[in-house]
């Protein structure tokens, strides 16, 4: 019976990793995937994601940092730069990079932006405190609960005052998977990383599909001694 037991559960592990696209599905995605993220008639998802820049929800990044004094800004899981845009367009004096798995992204994002480079979440090749706020968005969602310990710790640490997630939320700290993707307590991580969070509902007007609706959040942690 244990033995039974056992492997149903390795077979339902599996199958939660399958329907949760990691990181791998990101790196790897090819140009001709019919996938599309945005509601944009574009060539390709990447190009879709460039015409997304304009969405509403990206409004939320502007009013987080408004909150701020910051001087630069990281992106992990940048892709072609849609945040980055918004960010420049609203604070030009900003020293603006970012980092994402898909080369090809990368690629298109270094037209605008030269501070962008390919990279993991899981080890992000920058020295500690060497970006004011650190931001990400729709980005963890994609973290196995056994990669999100490291992929906080490296948000943290190359923060020096503030980190903005825009992200499911549960209770679990781990995650749990809905809708196929990873739901969290991203409020509890950053806690535990010595900051300070706010966190609020993401407003069903700038983000109106049911999923984010029901799960969107955002969330601002500050280190404490910059309160």
């Amino acid at each position: 019976m244990g033995d039974k037991i056992k492997v149903k559960a390795a077979k339902t592990k599996k199958m939660v990793l399958e329907i949760v696209q990691d990181a791998e599905y990101w790196r790897n995605r090819p140009l001709s995937d019919a996938k599309k993220d945005w509601e944009y008639e574009e060539d390709n998802w990447i190009s879709g994601y460039w015409a997304s820049r304009n969405h509403e929800h990206r409004k939320l990044i502007v009013d987080e940092l408004k909150k701020l004094s910051f001087d630069s800004l990281l992106e992990v899981g940048c892709n072609c730069g849609p945040n980055l845009e918004v960010v420049r367009r609203n604070f030009p004096h900003a020293e603006l990079a970012g980092v994402d798995v898909n080369e090809r992204s990368v690629l298109e994002a270094q037209t605008w932006f030269p501070g962008v480079r390919w990279g993991y979440a899981q080890e992000l090749n920058f020295p500690d405190k060497s970006h004011d706020v650190v931001l990400s968005d729709a980005v963890l969602m994609y973290v196995p609960p056994e990669e999100i310990g490291k992929v906080m710790d490296e948000i943290v640490r190359v923060a020096k005052k503030a980190v903005i997630l825009i992200e499911w939320f549960d209770i679990s700290k781990k995650g749990v998977v809905r809708n196929f993707h990873w739901c969290r307590d991203y409020s509890s991580l950053l806690e535990e990383r010595g900051m300070k969070v706010e966190r609020y509902k993401l407003p069903k007007e700038l983000w109106a599909t049911p999923n984010w609706t029901k799960n969107g959040y955002v969330f601002l942690g500050k280190f404490l001694d910059e309160n």
